[in-house]
C-alpha cells in the first residue's frame, strides 16, 4: 500500500470518527438520530475547517515547548463533538467568511488538544439577529475621521431620544481615524436608541493579542479591521436570550 493510500484511508477514518461523533451529539441533544442535509453539509464543513487548523498549529509548534503532536489523534473528540452541535445549531457555517474560526490548543489537564470556537464578526451578527431578546431595526455602524464631523446627541432633560449629527465633509480626504460609533435604533420606540461612541484607543485596546501586522497595519487593512471591531461590539451589545 502506497503512502499516499494509506494517509487517504487515515483522512477517512478520521472523517468517519468525526461525523460519527457528530451524529450521537445530535441524537442526545436534540433527539435526532437522523441528520438534515444541511447539519451534514455543516458537520463536514467543520471537520475540514478543524482539518486545517491543525495542520497549520501543528507546522507552527515547538517541538522543544510542547512535544504533543497537535494531530487528530490526540484531539478531545467527546469535546469537539458537543462543540460542533452547540455552533451547527445556531447555524455558523466555518465555511463562510467570518463566521466562526477554529483555534486548536492544549489541555494540559486532559493531556488533549481542544479547538476553540471564536466567532467572527459576521457570526456575532448572525447569533444576534437569530436569538437576541431586543433585536433593534437598524444598527449603524461608523469610523470617524479627523476631516468628519460628528457631534453625539446624549439622551437628557432636552432630548428624549439619543442620536448623532454625522456628516463626511470631504469624503475624498477624510484624514486619519479618530475614532467611531454604533447606533441601535428602534423605530417603534425611539426612547430605546442608543448611541455608543469609540475613540482611537478604544478601538485599538480590543485588538486581539494574537493580531497579525498583516492586517493591522497603516493600509486598508487596518480600516477595515478598526471597522469590524465596532461592528463586533455593537452586535454583542445586543442582550442573547439563553434559551
Amino acid at each position: 500500500m502506497s503512502e499516499e493510500t494509506q494517509v487517504a484511508k487515515q483522512e477517512e477514518s478520521m472523517s468517519t470518527r468525526f461525523m460519527n461523533a457528530v451524529v450521537r451529539e445530535f441524537s442526545g441533544s436534540v433527539g435526532e438520530v437522523a441528520l438534515t442535509n444541511f447539519q451534514k453539509r455543516l458537520a463536514q464543513n467543520y471537520f475540514i475547517a478543524a482539518d486545517q487548523a491543525l495542520v497549520k498549529a501543528e507546522q507552527r509548534r515547538d517541538n522543544k515547548k510542547n512535544n504533543l503532536p497537535i494531530t487528530w489523534g490526540n484531539v478531545d473528540m467527546k469535546q469537539l463533538a458537543l462543540d460542533v452541535v452547540a455552533a451547527a445549531r445556531v447555524g455558523l457555517d466555518p465555511a463562510q467568511p467570518n463566521h466562526i474560526n477554529m483555534v486548536p490548543y492544549r489541555n494540559n489537564r486532559t493531556k488533549k488538544y481542544n479547538i476553540g470556537f471564536i466567532d467572527g464578526y459576521r457570526g456575532i451578527e448572525l447569533k444576534a439577529r437569530k436569538y437576541g431578546l431586543d433585536i433593534p431595526d437598524s444598527v449603524t455602524i461608523e469610523l470617524v475621521y479627523a476631516n468628519d464631523t460628528f457631534k453625539p446627541i446624549k439622551k437628557d432633560h432636552r432630548n428624549k431620544v439619543e442620536s448623532y449629527e454625522f456628516e463626511v465633509s470631504n469624503p475624498f480626504d477624510r484624514g486619519e481615524i479618530v475614532g467611531g460609533f454604533y447606533y441601535h435604533a428602534y423605530k417603534n420606540n425611539p426612547e430605546k436608541n442608543k448611541l455608543v461612541v469609540m475613540s482611537l484607543k478604544d478601538i485599538l485596546k480590543r485588538k486581539p493579542e494574537y493580531a497579525s501586522k498583516e492586517f493591522w497595519g497603516k493600509d486598508g487593512w487596518y480600516e477595515k479591521m478598526c471597522h469590524k471591531t465596532i461592528h463586533r461590539a455593537a452586535y454583542r451589545d445586543i442582550t442573547i436570550d439563553p434559551q
